[in-house]
């Protein structure tokens, strides 16, 4: 559980330097909130995707 808060929050920080970048240099409007939750739901996606790719076949079959 621990790793998913780590990813929640790295993921948060990120979005929204990204977003805020992002809408500096297109003229659009920085919404936080929509810059918070798509990064969030790509982080844990991608944490729980890797999980399946990384984990260790053998420790499955004992």
């Amino acid at each position: 559980m621990g790793k998913q808060i780590a990813v929640i929050v790295w993921s948060v920080l990120y979005g929204e330097i990204l977003a805020y970048v992002v809408s500096a240099l297109t003229g659009l409007t920085f919404d936080p909130k929509l810059a918070a939750i798509i990064p969030i739901i790509a982080g844990l996606v991608l944490n729980n995707v890797l999980n399946v790719f990384i984990s260790d076949p053998k420790a499955k079959q004992e």
